[in-house]
């Protein structure tokens, strides 16, 4: 029920049990209600994607990153604060991505893989759409992200089964060239 119609039944029985008399009958009150029936929301509109989510503000606060669809797919848009101007920087149209961030103030990390095979690659993009590297660009390899180090603006620390596939080890990775060095082995017990 809706907070309009408990309103209306609660004002109804205020001025029944006052003995008030309005001019308009019980009858006529319950008619008044069935007529403003809830509207009907379509099964599509309930599972459409919206049309901008998940916003990200740069460190610096310049600029507003959030994903929208391009063909149907949620890709990174950025927009500088007070600006009409939008740039796309992502053009993934197999699937939507699975969730991104600010590395800097001029460069966005993202994760997403091909087709469904749940192989998460790490990508980065300058905010202008430019210089989108795949920092992981290993067939049947799984990345994912252990430390964004919020005080480094070049590198992160990632997590990739390369040696093992069960296994992940850490590795400290270049934003920019994707150059990575293994930090340490994984013995294989460790999964945090």
């Amino acid at each position: 029920m809706n907070l309009r119609k408990l309103l209306i039944l609660t004002l109804a029985f205020l001025v029944i049990s006052c003995g008030v008399n309005t001019g308009v009958s019980m009858k006529e009150d319950i008619n008044l209600m069935k007529k403003e029936a809830a509207p009907i929301i379509p099964v599509e509109d309930l599972f459409r994607n919206s049309e901008k989510a998940t916003f990200r503000l740069s460190p610096n606060g310049e600029y507003l990153a959030y994903l929208a669809p391009y063909e149907n797919r949620r890709n990174i848009h950025v927009q500088k604060i007070g600006e009409q101007d939008v740039v796309r920087v992502t053009d993934v149209t197999d699937r939507d991505l699975a969730g991104y961030f600010w590395a800097n103030n001029d460069r966005l990390v993202y994760v997403r893989d091909k087709g469904g095979n749940e192989n998460w690659h790490l990508f980065a993009v300058n905010k202008d759409g430019s210089n989108e590297t795949d920092l992981t660009p290993f067939d049947g390899v799984r990345a994912q992200i252990i430390d964004d180090l919020e005080d480094n603006e070049k590198e992160m620390i990632i997590g990739l089964n390369k040696r093992i596939p069960q296994v992940f080890d850490p590795y400290r990775i270049n934003i920019d060239t994707g150059e990575m060095s293994m930090l340490y082995e994984n013995p294989g017990n460790i999964t945090g």
